[in-house]
């Protein structure tokens, strides 16, 4: 248990890396709108923290970008109309990753117009900036939610994936740590055989003693036959009457 939470995982191929990599542009991207809503309204250092997140995401749909590249070589079967959308799906994931790094390198210089430049700071020209900054963002975020819809049909209705690797090292050895099954050798046993053998009637047993000999009844007197009963005398004979002297 400890080997295996301490094992590091294994290493995908590169077609593989695109799954791994495809939603963290998806999920940093859009959050970067909040981030600059309350810079915009509240305090200017939500401004910086929007920035970090347009760099996280913008490097990570470049790296989506190339791992998709990877993928899409892999793929040999299939209808025409699927080879057809993943062309689609990148060049639209090529134009959004573009129009992102456009869109960060503008916020930078808004941002940094804002510390050297009062005229900049003010909320007359702040606001209105960042607006218009939010408006090009969602149309950013447009692109990257069709690309983003583009691939998961891919993925949902033409069956298109890619293998992560190998099984890990210690599936492979707990697959080797098993006991082989043993050989049936069609010997059945003790218990098994005398299953079908009917139980033995007690009752039918001689009782103990010799060999041959019936058993003898527990109690002698009641085996005996009854002796018959003496008829009684005649009522009316009469005894003889004694002689006197």
């Amino acid at each position: 248990m400890l080997e295996s939470i301490m094992s590091l995982p294994p290493v995908p191929p590169p077609e593989a890396r695109h799954v791994l990599v495809v939603h963290v542009p998806i999920g940093v991207l859009l959050i970067a709108p909040l981030f600059v809503v309350l810079a915009m309204l509240f305090r200017r250092w939500f401004g910086w923290a929007a920035l970090v997140l347009l760099l996280v995401g913008t490097t990570a749909a470049w790296a989506a970008v190339y791992t998709g590249r990877a993928a899409r070589d892999v793929v040999e079967d299939g209808p025409q109309a699927m080879f057809d959308l993943i062309e689609k799906h990148e060049a639209l994931a090529i134009q959004a990753s573009q129009v992102f790094i456009g869109l960060t390198v503008a916020y930078a210089l808004i941002l940094l117009l804002s510390v050297f430049s009062q005229n900049i700071a003010k909320l007359k020209v702040w606001v209105p900036l960042n607006l218009v900054f939010l408006g090009c963002l969602g149309l950013a975020i447009l692109m990257l939610s069709n690309a983003a819809h583009q691939g998961g049909y891919l993925v949902h209705v033409h069956g298109v994936h890619a293998a992560l690797g190998a099984e890990t090292p210690n599936a492979e050895k707990s697959e080797a740590d098993k006991p082989a099954a043993e050989p049936s050798t069609g010997e059945e046993k003790p218990a098994q055989a005398e299953a079908g053998k009917p139980a033995d009637n007690s009752t039918d047993k001689p009782a103990e003693g010799e060999p041959g000999k019936p058993a003898e009844p527990a109690n002698p007197a009641a085996s005996e036959p009854a002796a018959p009963a003496k008829p009684a005398e005649p009522a009316g004979d009469a005894a003889p009457a004694a002689k006197s002297p």
